[in-house]
């Protein structure tokens, strides 16, 4: 009996360890932090004639975690008509910056938010004419982006 009980004893610390170890494993990369935004530079074009020939407006909406992500509109049109009820009820959640372009015309870059390194994802919604333009694009990985307003279509350009 004295015997296993002095095994036993030599075998606590192992299986803690390995117990710790498979914690440690299971928990993953949340141990480090959910994952960042790349995006270090926007710049936007708007060709001649973009977006029907009209001014183009666009949000780059910052998002700081994953339940806000997830509650947000998956079209510039809806983002757009719920945007003063999204902003106050997700309060400082997300930071929303805010650009008006005519066409034939470019951006200086986009200034960026105060904690843009700790936006989770990033979102650039655009208010355009036709349906080609209206989804929402994610430029959460990118490091620089070049965004080019056409007469029907949105397009996104950039590194990783």
């Amino acid at each position: 009996m004295k015997w296993q009980s002095a095994r036993l004893a030599n075998v606590w610390p192992i299986v803690r360890l390995l117990v710790c170890s498979g914690l440690l494993f299971a928990a993953g990369c949340s141990w480090f932090g959910p994952t960042k935004t790349a995006l270090r530079g926007v710049t936007v074009i708007a060709q001649n004639g973009a977006n029907n020939a009209s001014a183009t407006a666009l949000d780059f909406v910052y998002v700081y975690d994953a339940t806000s992500a997830a509650v947000l509109p998956r079209t510039g049109p809806d983002w757009f008509a719920h945007r003063a009820a999204l902003l106050s009820s997700l309060g400082p959640k997300v930071e929303a910056v805010s650009v008006q372009l005519p066409p034939n015309q470019s951006s200086a870059p986009v200034p960026l938010p105060a904690r843009y390194k700790k936006a989770l994802v990033v979102y650039c919604y655009v208010n355009f004419v036709a349906p080609a333009g209206q989804g929402v694009a994610d430029l959460t990985q990118y490091k620089r982006v070049v965004i080019t307003l056409g007469p029907q279509t949105v397009t996104y350009d950039g590194t990783q």
